[in-house]
């Protein structure tokens, strides 16, 4: 059998960039959804989407946790 172990609590998403982000978000009702106009150009049906911006590992994380 197979174990995990949760040894914290993260999250990178289109409503925040951690717990406290997103709870605040929720309880403001936001949703993070967009639409995107370039998704049309890409041939989707629907322009909506969850942007999320990309991230700066250099500055959060050193080489050895980014590999």
């Amino acid at each position: 059998m197979r174990r995990v172990v949760i040894t914290g609590m993260g999250i990178y998403s289109c409503i925040g960039k951690n717990l406290q982000e997103v709870k605040q978000s929720l309880y403001e009702g936001k949703s993070g959804i967009i639409c995107d106009g370039k998704r049309k150009d890409f041939g989707y049906r629907s322009c909506l989407t969850g942007w999320v911006e990309e991230p700066n590992l250099k500055e959060q994380l050193s080489r050895r946790e980014r590999v």
